[in-house]
């Protein structure tokens, strides 16, 4: 396309050129061709003028003899040649006149080739930032849909573990509902003191399987660590990825600001080489060999890329001086004195013509001898008779032709006058157009540069937000990675809570049973039962040793834990879980498209569960008004962490009050 655009352009320049020739040419050739008949009459006027010139001295020497006087044809010899004198005048400022208006459109012609050479250089740098302009919005967009990609990839996988921790929270709790039935079965049902014994046994080897399960059940935090690595190699990746590009950026702007100045002056010697003669080459050379070494240095030396905008504030800055020298040359008067070739041909022909005049009338002239003379009074009649009756029709006749060519030449002048100012408004017309072109040009030009500055403004803005957005994600997971530990942490304190309990338990068993055995030297007694009651028991008057483990789960204060090297109670580990995700939520719940009525449907079936439990626990709360207290609040808590935020749910979340005052409430 560009190859085809400059040759329309110069087909037509070059119609352009040829339709101006014409033109100058037919309005100069009747002007030149008037002007050849003109001097042609004008040399055979002068020679008839010099033989009437010569008759008329041979005439003035026979009257009046060697007497310096003042005769009529030397006056007119005198205007004649102050005529003469004018017209050369004439003519030689028309010469200059026609040569200003020759070396105007010379000039005006090389800036129209300097001005296609600059459209050239503007269109092939619209099609190259076009290009890169097209080649980083898609590198653009491509990062924005991976981005988004991994994003909902990540946000699939929280709801996933979300959903996960529920379906293990329900198993937990249909798992703790069916022991405090089989626990409230167990105390109704102690009547039979060997079948009490089997049911609790059965019930701790099912406790121990329960135990199994859960821990079976329970996520494994070494999957999640494998997960969250992997999220974290990819956004290093992604990182990776967007430093790349950052820096292919600077490298291409580092190499346009270095080497583009390079070519630009190879290009402009090439072409200075092609068109000056020797000694302005010799100068050119001189001054290239410091420009080069400039450059050279510039592009040796290691300094810092600067923005495009600086940049092109220092570009407007170094062309200062250009614009003030083109101003000083544009408006300096021309002072040049070359004539054009057809003009030169004309003079000499003339010069020539002459030549061959005055070497014609420098030939002796034959004089015959003439007769005896008459006398003085005769002749002097004779010559006035013959002057009145020849010289003034003549010099009335050259009055009249020289008025007539006076008026034809000054009609010339007019039209060539006219002519000029014709074609100089219509240069001036052109030139405005052009400049209106440029004005266009440049006004597009600076509209796309804006729109692309606003689409790559908008592309930063969508960056960022990307960035907040894998940044409130990172916070959450960490969020969520300091939950895990403390839910750890509150779950081994429960397996060593429960296994105590059993050791305890066992212990007073294997009392009870040591305390009721016979002896073995004791041959009177009877043989026993394996256990023996206390008359304290409700149901049999008896004591049992089975009640001290419901004891002391009813006594059972939960210990202290070492987090993070430092010491917290239960109650306050549980505090600060809640606060910490709350905290987490409240900064991050703005970067994410999640509604809470979609939490809600999502709870919606844990509470249609939890609505049998709250009726018997607001029972069973009356009589300990003290524990359950302290219990509530740490539940409460909890409650309305589970409520206002989207927590994962795990098997801690459980409401343990409920049990323990059922079975509290029962065996009392």
């Amino acid at each position: 396309m560009d190859n085809r655009d400059k040759t329309s352009r110069e087909l037509e320049w070059f119609d352009l050129e040829t339709r101006m020739r014409e033109l100058i040419h037919n309005q100069l050739e009747p002007v030149v061709k008037k002007a050849r008949e003109d001097r042609e009459a004008f040399q055979g006027l002068k020679v008839y003028c010099k033989a009437l010139e010569n008759r008329l001295k041979s005439m003035e020497t026979a009257v009046l003899g060697d007497q310096n006087a003042e005769t009529i044809i030397e006056n007119i010899y005198k205007r004649c040649a102050e005529i003469e004198g004018n017209r050369k005048k004439d003519t030689v400022r028309l010469d200059q006149n026609f040569v200003l208006i020759n070396e105007s459109v010379n000039s005006f012609n090389v800036e129209i080739q300097k001005f296609n050479e600059r459209l050239d250089l503007l269109d092939t740098r619209d099609h190259e930032r076009e290009s890169e302009i097209i080649k980083t919005n898609q590198n653009i967009e491509a990062n924005r849909v991976h981005v988004l990609g991994e994003i909902d990839k990540l946000s699939e996988n929280f709801r996933e573990m979300n959903r996960v921790y529920q379906e293990v929270a329900m198993k937990t709790e249909e798992q703790a509902n069916i022991a405090t039935a089989k626990a409230i079965a167990n105390s109704i049902e102690m009547g039979n003191y060997k079948r009490e014994i089997d049911v609790v046994r059965k019930d701790v080897v099912e406790s121990l399987s329960m135990i199994k399960e859960v821990r079976s059940l329970k996520l494994n935090i070494d999957t999640f660590e494998v997960e969250s690595m992997k999220v974290q190699n990819r956004f290093l990746e992604l990182l990776e990825e967007i430093q790349k590009y950052k820096d292919e950026l600077s490298k291409r702007d580092q190499f346009i600001d270095k080497y583009i100045p390079l070519q630009t002056v190879i290009l402009i010697s090439d072409y200075l080489y092609a068109i000056i003669d020797q000694g302005t080459k010799k100068k050119l050379a001189d001054y290239e060999n410091i420009a080069l070494k400039d450059l050279n240095l510039k592009v040796l030396e290691g300094r810092e890329v600067v923005s495009r905008t600086k940049r092109a504030d220092q570009i407007l800055n170094d062309m200062r001086h250009v614009e003030e020298r083109k101003v000083e040359f544009q408006t300096k008067e021309i002072k040049s004195v070359a004539k054009g070739p057809n003009f030169a041909e004309i003079r000499e022909k003339i010069n020539i013509k002459k030549k061959n005049t005055f070497m014609s009338h420098d030939e002796p002239e034959v004089h015959t001898e003439a007769p005896p003379g008459l006398s003085k009074q005769e002749v002097e009649k004779i010559v006035q008779t013959a002057l009145t009756a020849q010289l003034d029709p003549e010099i009335g006749r050259l009055k009249s032709e020289i008025k007539v060519k006076l008026e034809g030449f000054k009609n010339y002048l007019k039209s060539f006058n006219s002519e000029s100012g014709s074609m100089q408004s219509h240069f001036v017309s052109e030139l405005e157009n052009l400049a209106g072109r440029l004005k266009l040009l440049k006004s597009d030009l600076l509209l796309e540069i804006n729109d692309c500055r606003k689409d790559n403004e908008i592309l930063k803005k969508d960056i960022g937000g990307c960035q907040n957005l894998i940044n409130s994600l990172s916070q959450m997971v960490v969020c969520l990675f300091e939950y895990n530990n403390i839910e750890q942490a509150l779950q081994r304190q429960d397996e060593e809570d429960r296994h105590n309990m059993a050791l305890n338990m066992e212990k007073e068993l294997q009392s009870e049973l040591a305390l009721h055995t016979p002896k073995a030297n004791d041959a009177t007694t009877l043989p026993s039962a394996n256990f023996t009651f206390k008359k304290n028991c409700l149901s049999c008057g008896t004591s049992n040793s089975i009640l001290s483990g419901f004891r002391t789960s009813i006594v059972y204060n939960p210990s202290s834990l070492i987090f993070r090297n430092k010491k917290f109670e239960r109650h306050e580990l549980l505090r600060i879980k809640a606060q910490m995700l709350r905290k987490c939520w409240d900064a991050n719940s703005k970067s994410f498209n999640l509604k809470y009525e979609e939490i809600q449907q999502d709870k919606s079936s844990d509470k249609i569960t939890e609505k049998s439990f709250d009726k018997s626990f607001d029972k069973s709360t009356e009589s300990r008004p003290t524990r359950i207290s302290r219990l509530n609040s740490i539940d409460e808590g909890t409650l309305e962490t589970k409520e206002t935020l989207p927590l994962l749910v795990s098997p801690s979340m459980r409401n343990r009050s409920q049990r323990k005052s059922k079975l509290v409430h029962k065996s009392t």
